[in-house]
This record gives C-alpha cells, sequence and structure tokens, in this order.
C-alpha cells in the first residue's frame, strides 16, 4: 500500500488513498496509507466502484464533478479494492498514454494485492494443518502418558477395595503409597499442558524482579526433596551474580524441569550439577547429569513439543518438561540450549540476560518466591 501510493504521487503527480476490501467486502483506508490519506474521499463513490468494477469521479461518465479519480483495481478472480486520485494535472490522468500507464499501474497494484490474499490463504491452511496435527500430537501424547498412571491407580484402588482386610498393614501403606504417586504423575502431566497452552497464547506476564538466585535454587530443592532423594546435588553458585533479575517462579520451574529430566534419564544414585555463572550478556545457569547422552541430532529436537528422546523406555511424561523451560527462556528475552558432555550425560544451559545490578542494600525476598504458584 505504501509503495503504491507513493509511486503513484511521483508518476502522475496526484495524491491518492488505497482503499481495502473487508471479509464483507466493505472498503476501508489501508491502514499504511490512513495518515496522508486524502481528505475528501467518498466511500460510497468508491464502494460503487469497487461493486460494479467500474471506474468513477472526475474524468468518467459517473459523478463527474468530484475532485477525486477512482479506479477499480482489478485482478484475475475478483476485484482487489479502489484506488482513489486527485490530479493537480488532469493530462498526467487522462491522455490516453498516461490513461493506459495508469491502468497498467491498477494491475499490477491489483495482482500484488491478490498475491498476497493467496499467501495468506496458504499460510492459513498450513497453520490449519498444523494446529490439526499438533492435536492429534497432544490427544495420542497425553492418552498414552495417562493410561498407564490410570491402569496402576485402578489395580491399587481394586485391590484395597477387595482385599483390604486381608492385607497386611504394609501393603495396603505400599497400595496407597503407589496411588498417590501416579495420582502427582497425573497432575503434573495436565499441569504442563495447560503451562504450555498459557506460554504459547501470551496469558502468562513476567513478574521480574531482583532475587538472590541461591534462594531460587533453595526452593526448588526444597520441593524436589523427595524426588531427588539418593542423589549427590553439586550446587556451585559462587560465580553468579549476587542477584538475577527473573520471574522467581518461572526460573523455577524451568529449574524444576531440567532436574526432573535428569533424574527421569540417569541411572540412581548418579549426581546433578548445577551451576551458575555470570556472562557478558547476564547470568548462564547449568544442569549437566552423567547419563547416557543425548542421540546424534537431538541436541535442538528435545525441547521440540511432545518430542521423547527415547520414547522406547519405560520413562512417563509427554515430551513438555523442556518445551516449557525454552518457553519460559525465550519470554525471559534468553536462550537455552542441550550438548553432550565429553565425560558422559548431558549438560542443558540456558542464559538470561541481565539489566545492571542495583545498588545499596539487599532488597528484601519474598519467602515464597519460586514456589508453587
Amino acid at each position: 500500500a505504501e509503495i503504491a501510493v507513493q509511486h503513484v504521487r511521483g508518476v502522475f503527480e496526484a495524491p491518492s488513498t488505497l482503499l481495502l476490501p473487508d471479509r464483507a467486502e466493505g472498503l476501508h483506508i489501508a491502514p499504511a496509507g490512513q495518515a496522508n490519506a486524502l481528505p475528501n474521499v467518498d466511500l460510497s463513490v468508491a464502494q460503487w466502484v469497487h461493486d460494479r468494477w467500474q471506474p468513477a469521479g472526475l474524468g468518467t461518465d459517473t459523478l463527474a464533478g468530484t475532485s477525486i479519480h477512482y479506479v477499480p483495481l482489478r485482478a484475475p478472480v475478483r476485484n482487489r479494492g479502489v484506488l482513489a486520485l486527485a490530479p493537480r494535472n488532469e493530462r498526467l490522468i487522462f491522455v490516453p498514454e498516461q490513461r493506459r500507464l495508469l491502468d497498467t499501474f491498477a494491475a499490477q497494484i491489483a495482482l500484488a494485492l491478490e498475491r498476497v490474499h493467496f499467501v495468506e490463504i496458504a499460510q492459513e491452511a498450513e497453520i490449519g494443518m498444523a494446529s490439526e496435527q499438533l492435536r492429534n500430537s497432544l490427544l495420542a501424547s497425553i492418552s498414552h502418558d495417562l493410561r498407564t498412571p490410570l491402569a496402576v491407580i485402578s489395580g491399587a484402588a481394586s485391590s484395597l477395595a477387595e482385599q483390604g482386610d486381608k492385607l497386611s498393614a504394609e501393603a495396603r501403606r505400599e497400595l496407597t503409597a503407589t496411588i498417590h504417586e501416579q495420582a502427582i504423575s497425573m497432575s503434573e502431566l495436565t499441569a504442563n499442558v495447560l503451562d504450555m497452552a498459557r506460554l504459547e497464547t501470551g496469558m502468562v506476564q513476567l513478574n521480574r524482579q531482583w532475587h538472590p538466585f541461591e534462594e531460587v535454587v533453595g526452593v526448588v530443592l526444597d520441593r524436589l526433596r523427595t524426588r531427588l532423594e539418593g542423589r549427590h546435588i553439586e550446587i556451585d553458585l559462587s560465580k553468579s551474580p549476587p542477584l538475577v533479575w527473573i520471574d522467581a517462579v518461572l526460573i523455577g520451574q524451568v529449574l524444576t524441569n531440567l532436574l526432573d529430566n535428569a533424574v527421569k534419564y540417569t541411572p540412581p544414585h548418579t549426581p546433578i550439577e548445577v551451576r551458575a555463572t555470570a556472562v557478558d550478556d547476564g547470568v548462564e545457569v547449568t544442569v549437566a547429569d552423567h547419563g547416557a547422552g543425548l542421540l546424534p541430532g537431538d541436541e535442538q529436537r528435545v525441547f521440540e513439543k511432545f518430542y521423547r528422546a527415547r520414547p522406547e523406555g519405560a520413562t512417563g511424561g509427554a515430551g513438555l518438561g523442556l518445551a516449557i523451560c525454552r518457553a519460559i527462556v525465550e519470554a525471559h528475552r534468553g536462550h537455552i540450549r542441550a550438548e553432550n558432555r565429553a565425560e558422559g550425560g548431558v549438560r542443558f544451559s540456558f542464559v538470561l540476560p541481565q539489566p545492571t545490578q542495583p545498588t545499596g542494600p539487599t532488597p528484601e525476598i519474598d519467602p515464597t518466591a519460586g514456589g508453587d504458584e
């Protein structure tokens, strides 16, 4: 729209306005040209030109008394709008060779608009196909990952209901604990799906504040105490900035997902390392394990929704944890990567850009920061 108006003004010495149809075929001034639109454009005349594919206004037999010339933008499939001109020199518009040149301009503008229209249709179709594929993947993944805990819960509950009085107290406690663990697993899966949806639709607003990073890590480790039982967690925050500018709840979730991923995909009792280091563009946080590592080519794919590096294993999950990590880090304008370690295992690192550190006393920290929302 901007280019069309500029060229018409330059070639024909005529200020002009481009009017485009909406989905109901009602004409409106193109947003790109609203600031410099002709002040006396008659939308009813332009609509008549658009509907009948005929020129009107100055120099025509229809409403010739107006100072504006209206030209339909005819494209092969349909009319794409109207070009309205207010010529300063009528000879530059209405002599035969100039008239043919104006018609060529209008045809080229119409073809460009038609190409844009079909690109939009193709993009909508592509988005629709991707959405359908995503929906199918979501249903397949959730149904698969809910089936196992539901079966376990059903079996344990059935045993308690049918044989509860015959079972020892220890057996009943084990069945009850199993039901509890599987219910938590289902709850986490559901929470991950909802979190991913909220992040992708932009419903999550960052609440960034200055926090001591060791407190954020401490809250996460306390929350995962049961899951990390038997693991040696090596923490090195000595090179971290004293304060980090983050949404503590969301970055806590990133750490939770990375630690949970390390627990799932590494042998029991192997150590997990958590480090934070000040870098030029902010703070870099690393979570490293001593597992089997990533398959070649999986360094980026592990952050895709529903992708699981080793789906043949018995490890549960919908493949959303790392995708959520990437979404949260990118919402902080940072980046995250995964790489195999030379000594074995995987290293997940994310960098969070940081503004200038505040001066003065350390701000008071909300003791619930970094906990559950």
